[in-house]
């Protein structure tokens, strides 16, 4: 399949002339100049006809590197694997790799979270929303997977009105992380919510029976909680891609929840 050539777009959006001529193509890399001297580069596919725009935010170290030709290296995060389905389901996809200057260690290892917090990152997250929204003009969502739940909290609150919508998904809601959202001030979100969320989730972050206790954090807004049910696949590690946290052999669901609701909820 022909791939664009990778494209550098500068914060004003100017395309270098020589590319203005470049046919389309299914996905292309895009690099996005976020920060002085940081680039984030991106898989950016259109959608035919398309409702809306979404930006997917992986989970883990959130590296999921992009080569020249828009293929994906690191594909197992659900959100990753599952792009084509909401491109099917008439989305745009602005996927992000971390950016430049944390690719060594992605953002955040283990056990630490702290550049999801960081208005590095809020920088970054500003450019690449305000990119898909310029690019396509179409409401954009926000989508945010496991520990990408952390930094879409984080987004919301300190850049209000960013986002026509966001979804919380296989979110940080339990144990120790900084940014986990069972600890933080959600009050002053504001705008369409949901979260999606599977019953059996064993993942020590995201334990199903915190759910209603942070979906009761919001003040200014009223988010929907839609529960993945049945068994799915359960491989691997318990927070990993292919265990019930990541929706292994029901992510048609998952994306179908997330994509019907903003069909209903975004306009």
């Amino acid at each position: 399949m022909f791939r664009c050539l990778q494209r550098r777009i500068t914060p004003s959006f100017l395309l270098l002339a020589v590319l203005a001529a470049c046919p389309a193509a299914a996905a292309e890399r895009v690099r996005l100049d976020t920060r002085p001297g940081v680039t984030v580069a991106m898989y950016v596919e259109t959608a035919r006809n398309a409702k809306a725009t979404v930006v997917l935010l992986p989970g883990g170290n959130g590296r999921v590197k992009i080569d020249k030709r828009a293929n994906i290296r690191n594909d197992r995060n659900f959100v990753v694997r599952s792009r084509g389905l909401f491109v099917a389901a008439g989305y745009n996809v602005v996927l992000p790799d971390a950016p430049s200057d944390r690719q060594a260690d992605g953002l955040g290892g283990k056990s630490g979270s702290a550049f999801r917090l960081s208005n590095e990152h809020m920088a970054d997250l500003a450019k690449i929303v305000a990119y898909a929204r310029k690019r396509f003009g179409k409401p954009v969502v926000v989508v945010g997977m496991s520990r990408g739940s952390i930094s879409l909290a984080t987004f919301l609150k300190e850049r209000p009105g960013s986002a026509a919508a966001a979804a919380f998904v296989s979110s940080v809601i339990s144990g120790k992380l900084d940014g986990s959202l069972h600890r933080a001030d959600l009050s002053a979100i504001a705008g369409p919510v949901l979260f999606v969320h599977h019953r059996n989730d064993a993942c020590k972050v995201s334990k199903p029976k915190v759910m209603k206790k942070v979906v009761g954090k919001f003040g200014a807004t009223n988010p929907e909680l839609i529960w993945i049910d049945g068994n799915g696949a359960a491989n691997g590690r318990e927070c990993g891609p292919y265990h019930y946290h990541g929706f292994e052999g029901q992510e048609e669901e998952a994306v179908t929840a997330i994509t019907d609701w903003i069909a209903r909820t975004v306009r």
